[in-house]
């Protein structure tokens, strides 16, 4: 904020103040700005520099009026200050069932709904401990127990598809969690469900239990079934 005494004579007890527009608050959280300039000389000027947030974005217009104990008083032209932030959805699917031990392929899509660069973006998808990492796409590395995407600056209207592929190792339903956050940005997360099945395979073996044997004799036969899968087999 500038001020400017253009006469000659001095001023004294000079007063600043600004209302704040609702949204928008000085760092410390107040809703109105007070400064004391005290004297100007003639010609003399002042600057003061102000800090604020904004909470949300939107356009907010500010008036700064100063007052000085002779009971001049002068209004600054308004001044509008556009705040832009950057918005993050993200959304994951996949399949509903998969065998043991197949791939799973799941796809992460990452949208920038704002209007503005949101810096920094990372997306990350926590693996569960029933299933081992395969593969990911656009530069996706494993660390520990999650997947991670560096993605950098992602500019709005822009999304990225990401692609996830796992394997079950264990049997039962499990639930993958995908975050995505980037500067400025709220961080968003989703969830994607999937049942780990396991896969019969079943074995029969007949076996003679005397050999050989007389002619017009009896024979007893063993019958072995055996399943050799991961998951059980329906009543035969």
């Amino acid at each position: 904020i500038k001020i400017e005494n253009t006469g000659a004579d001095s001023m004294e007890d000079i007063k600043i103040s600004e209302a704040l527009p609702e949204g928008l608050t000085t760092t410390e959280g107040k809703n109105s700005v007070e400064i004391l300039a005290g004297k100007l000389a003639g010609h003399e000027k002042k600057t003061f520099d102000v800090k604020l947030k904004a909470q949300k974005a939107g356009s907010y217009i500010q008036k700064v009026r100063a007052v000085a104990s002779n009971g001049l008083s002068i209004s600054a032209a308004p001044m509008t200050t556009v705040v832009k932030q950057p918005v993050l959805k993200i959304a994951m699917s996949g399949p509903e069932k998969v065998f043991m031990t197949r791939d799973a392929d799941f796809k992460i899509t990452v949208e920038n709904a704002g209007n503005a660069d949101s810096a920094n973006t990372v997306v990350n998808v926590k693996i569960p401990a029933a299933m081992k990492f395969v593969s990911a796409s656009n530069g996706g590395a494993l660390s520990g127990d999650s997947v991670a995407w560096a993605l950098g600056v992602l500019a709005p209207p822009k999304a990225v598809s990401l692609n996830l592929i796992l394997k079950g190792i264990a049997i039962g339903p499990l639930q993958l969690a995908a975050t995505a956050k980037g500067v400025c940005c709220q961080e968003v997360s989703t969830t994607a469900k999937v049942d780990v099945q396991g896969i019969p395979a079943i074995l029969l073996e007949a076996l003679d239990t005397e050999d050989p044997i007389k002619v017009g004799g009896v024979e007893k036969f063993r019958g072995i079934v055996t399943n050799q899968g991961s998951g059980p087999e329906a009543p035969i």
